[in-house]
Order: C-alpha cells, then sequence, then structure tokens
C-alpha cells in the first residue's frame, strides 16, 4: 500500500495571498447688504456636490459644497489562518473569485504557517497536487469547499513530525475532494494518508471523496503505528473509488461512523 510519492517534503515558497454634514460661511464684505450665506454641501457616499452660496449684493459669495468622496468598494476572496490566497483574487463590491486560488506552498507545516493554514468555500475549488501536513502543521478545510486533484496525488497527514487535518463538513455545506479531469475516472488520485505522526484531534466529517483510489490504494488510508482514535470519520461519502474504501492497518486508528460507499452504508 506504498503511494508513489511518499516521504517527499517540498521547500516551496509562499506565495502572496489573495486580497485586495453643513457647514455655513458668512460673507464679511462691509457694504454689503447681506450677503446670503450658502449651504455647505453634504459629502456622502457615493458624493453628492452641495449647492453654492448665493452672493449678496455687494456680498462675497459663498464657497461652493465639497463632494463627496465616491463610493468603498469591498474586498472579496478568502484568507485562512495564514491562509491561501486566490491569485487574481475577486474584485469588486463584496465580489468573490471562485476559481483563482491556489495554495501557496503544499508543503504545511507550522513554520511556513505558524496559524495552520484555511482552504475556504469562498476560494473554491482549488486546483491541487500533493499536500503534506506535517512538523506541527494543522490543515483546515472549511465546510463547503471543493478541492481538485490532478492525477496520482495525495493528502498526507503526519509523515514527518505531528499533522492535524480538520475537514469538517456540514449536512447543509458538505466537503467535495475530487478529480480535477473532466469527465473523471475513478483512482484519477490517490486519497488521504494518516502516518504515525497524526494528531488525535484530527478528523474528517461530511465529506465526499469522489474518484480516488489510484495505485490500488484506498481512498483513505491509516498506516501502522498510528496512535489510537488518531481520527474521527463520520458521514464520510466515498464514490466511484478505484480501490477500497477505508483501509486500517492498526485497529483502533480511526473512529469511523455513518460513511457509505457508492451509496451503500460502509464499516472498513
Amino acid at each position: 500500500m506504498t503511494r508513489s510519492k511518499r516521504f517527499l517534503t517540498l521547500a516551496l515558497v509562499a506565495a502572496p495571498l489573495c486580497f485586495l454634514g453643513c457647514g455655513s460661511s458668512t460673507s464679511t464684505t462691509a457694504g454689503a447688504t447681506g450677503g446670503a450665506s450658502g449651504h455647505g454641501g453634504a459629502s456622502g457616499n457615493g458624493g453628492s456636490s452641495g449647492h453654492g452660496g448665493s452672493s449678496g449684493s455687494g456680498g462675497s459669495s459663498s464657497s461652493g459644497g465639497a463632494s463627496g468622496s465616491g463610493g468603498s468598494s469591498s474586498s472579496g476572496g478568502t484568507s485562512g489562518s495564514g491562509g491561501a490566497s486566490g491569485n487574481g483574487g475577486s474584485s469588486g463590491t463584496g465580489g468573490t473569485s471562485g476559481t483563482s486560488c491556489a495554495i501557496p506552498t503544499p508543503n504545511v507545516t507550522a513554520a511556513n504557517y505558524p496559524n495552520g493554514l484555511t482552504l475556504t468555500k469562498a476560494c473554491s475549488p482549488y486546483l491541487v497536487d500533493d499536500i503534506y501536513v506535517q512538523d506541527g502543521g494543522v490543515l483546515t478545510i472549511e465546510a463547503g469547499a471543493t478541492l481538485k486533484f490532478s492525477d496520482n496525488t495525495t493528502i498526507f497527514v503526519g509523515q514527518s513530525g505531528t499533522g492535524k487535518l480538520v475537514a469538517k463538513g456540514t449536512a447543509q455545506a458538505q466537503i467535495t475532494l475530487t478529480s480535477q479531469y473532466d469527465p473523471p475516472s475513478a483512482g484519477d488520485w490517490y486519497g488521504i494518508e494518516f502516518s504515525q505522526g497524526t494528531d488525535t484531534a484530527s478528523q474528517i466529517s461530511y465529506t465526499a471523496i469522489d474518484y480516488a483510489g489510484g495505485n490500488g490504494d484506498a481512498a483513505i488510508a491509516g498506516e501502522s503505528g498510528m496512535p489510537t482514535k488518531a481520527a474521527t470519520i463520520d458521514h464520510v461519502a466515498i464514490n466511484n473509488s478505484a480501490a477500497g474504501g477505508i483501509l486500517v492497518t492498526d485497529t483502533g486508528s480511526f473512529t469511523v461512523t455513518n460513511c457509505t460507499m457508492d451509496g451503500q452504508p460502509y464499516t472498513p
């Protein structure tokens, strides 16, 4: 059950993240028969201009109202805790970019992401290759997010030092891990592999794992030497896997509940 890319440690450079009243004036010229004071223009969002003051007989004219500032634009896109940046992120008022987000570096370590890396729904779908969660790294996948994997790729958890994966979807917003190919095929990518350094707070819930199982591996695999109850797997739907659903090398390494495989109840 050896995956072809195991124990590789990337040292990529993190790419940047994706972001983005009435004042009156009074005439003072002597001899004026009472120059009227002009109303100062109120500045508003979207910038309305005020009415200029009328000139009195012999009086000086009051200044026109100041034009207001232009409408503000709110930034779209997403950032996680130490999070993913959108290449060519969103613009516009509250706009979001849904197709151009990338992972700055797939080597998710405490050094590269001191606050962990969060992949968000707003930045989905992500097009990804191998991801390594290790050396104190924490990867969080937000409810509703979609990750699309290239061929022969894996999420590795805990290969070197500790690593924690938290993929916590909901019944209303499940996470989707799938192939990036159209049309997809069973086994396009490998799946998720947990190793000895898996943090016991790791979990996958309300997540669909589609078209995994490449290289004869299970869509979710647990290597020998993992801690007891290292990962909780709940309400995970595995579909179109080329191999098994969930493989547990050491009994008790996973807590598995409410899972299905191709629509049928599944227990490893």
